[in-house]
């Protein structure tokens, strides 16, 4: 026996629960009911997850068939057929102090590894639009507006006109796979991906940007990639419109991406704490060779203390703004020995839907947030082994090359953030690795 059913768990329509849909349409267990940001919760109050340890089954688990316990259950689920032992557990009586008792209940059981809440990961906390445009054609290599305007400082710093000089005559074998699990990434006039979910929040669609824009197109932004033979942008929507979602989500999209064969997974959200869920979730698309980029967060604290930065193996990003010649930790930006590199993440301009709270009817904003730093790695990852593909799912060789062709950003001792990535010393590096 895999499930217990007494009602049917999947005909409830609450935000957080585990919906099976096709890849694309979303995993975007919300968690918030969709209410405005300020009411999002630390966790689902419908749903928790429990993990047994191997060899054991449902029916070793007391708790879930002891008749003379008044606590019920509408459903017990697996969360993935590629996650054994791991299930969604739907308690009939839902209020968080019975999901708090549960959990209490089910760790001290001999057969359950742990449970824990269905946390709700989010966008990291104090990122704002800080600027927005519309913007038209100019003449000069790449010609993309804001970049020849000198908006794009990002791109400067981290040397993309040297990057683009070097990828002109290269033709790769095939392009990276990019997985943005995120808002969703709406069809825009400087992207080109390879499949689109609804973005009503504009979070990951700014990120796609950042990873893939269409470089001298003669809009709006550029990127690292020069166009779509070296990056192939997908999406999973993960979080809501209000820029939420649960773990369980969460953790079967990066499964989904990985089955589908992605390269990169780029995860510009997180919350506190540890998950159990999430570091399975990691560890099973690493072993399908998957390299995943997560944001640091926004704290100016430990990065320890956010997942999924701190699950082991994911490359950690932290954020930098240019001060003067110098590039030196934003302030905002989580720190710590986790952190494995640090990229631009202070008014980063890029793409977002036009018609939505976050752009106001502009095609081009510019957000601050470990959540923009991220995309810039996860790029510069993808094209790493889109330009030499004995490079994936290679995370220590690749974290290597983008630690050696890196420089020392500016901060303080007890605050380390990595080494600021050089796009140009990073592929140079990947083409000659063997």
């Amino acid at each position: 026996m895999n499930e217990i059913k007494k009602t049917s768990w999947f005909k409830k329509s609450v935000v957080g629960t585990a919906i099976i849909s096709m890849l694309g349409v979303g995993y975007s267990m919300c968690g918030n009911d969709g209410k405005a940001p300020g009411f999002i919760p630390k966790h689902d109050n419908d749903t928790l997850l429990m993990f047994l340890k191997n060899g054991k089954t449902l029916q070793d688990v007391e708790l879930l068939y002891d008749k003379d316990d008044d606590i019920e259950f509408d459903g017990v689920f697996k969360l993935s057929k590629d996650l054994p032992n791991t299930y969604v557990v739907d308690p009939a009586k839902d209020d968080d102090s019975r999901i708090t008792e549960i959990i209490k209940l089910l760790k001290k059981d001999s057969d359950v590894e742990t449970a824990e809440y269905n946390q709700i990961m989010s966008i990291p906390a104090n990122e704002k639009v800080v600027a927005s445009s519309t913007e038209s054609q100019t003449g000069k290599f790449p010609n993309d507006p804001l970049y020849q305007q000198g908006k794009m400082w990002g791109q400067t710093a981290i040397h993309a006109e040297a990057v683009h000089d070097l990828l002109m005559n290269f033709k790769p074998k095939r392009p990276a796979k990019v997985w943005v699990l995120d808002t969703g990434i709406i069809q825009h006039e400087d992207l080109e991906a390879k499949l689109y979910t609804k973005d009503g929040h504009g979070h990951g669609t700014h990120c796609a940007g950042t990873i893939g824009a269409l470089t001298n197109n003669g809009k709006g932004v550029s990127s690292l990639s020069l166009n779509n033979k070296f990056i192939e942008l997908y999406s999973i929507k993960v979080l809501s419109d209000w820029g939420s979602g649960s773990t369980a989500g969460i953790a079967k999209a990066i499964i989904e991406a990985a089955n589908k064969g992605a390269d990169v997974i780029s995860m510009s959200l997180g919350g506190p704490g540890k998950s159990t869920v999430l570091e399975k979730a990691c560890k099973y698309a690493m072993s399908k060779g998957t390299i995943i980029v997560a944001a640091a967060g926004n704290e100016n604290g430990n990065a320890d203390n956010s997942a999924p930065a701190n699950v082991p193996g994911v490359i950690t990003v932290g954020a930098v703004g240019q001060y003067g010649k110098k590039v030196k930790r934003a302030p905002f930006s989580n720190y710590g020995d986790i952190v494995d590199v640090s990229a631009p993440g202070m008014v980063i301009w890029s793409t977002v839907p036009k018609n939505n709270r976050m752009s106001r009817g502009n095609l081009y904003i510019a957000i601050q947030g470990t959540s923009m730093a991220t995309p810039h790695v996860a790029g510069l990852v993808g094209l790493t082994i889109a330009v030499n593909p004995n490079l994936r799912g290679k995370r220590d060789d690749i974290t290597r090359i983008l630690k050696e062709s890196g420089s020392d950003p500016v901060t303080e001792k007890d605050k380390p953030i990595g080494k600021f990535i050089n796009g140009y010393g990073a592929i140079k590096a990947a083409i000659n690795y063997k």
